[in-house]
């Protein structure tokens, strides 16, 4: 249970603003760099699991109804 709870505030409050912070740097850096290429698609690769913690909460609340 603890690891779930861990997990849910990773990605619910560390994750978005890492992401947000990550791409208002990006921003400002030159745009023909490999590096901001290959950061860009692990970001997006990353970004899809952003929501995982609605999943996790929906699932909770489905369990405890009675």
């Amino acid at each position: 249970m603890m690891l779930g709870a861990v997990l849910i505030a990773i990605f619910s409050c560390l994750f978005p603003f890492i992401k947000l912070t990550s791409l208002a740097i990006i921003w400002f850096l030159p745009r023909h760099n490999k590096c901001i290429e290959i950061y860009l698609n692990i970001l997006n690769q990353i970004g899809r699991y952003s929501l995982m913690d609605i999943d996790v909460a929906v699932a909770l609340v489905i369990l405890s109804y009675d």
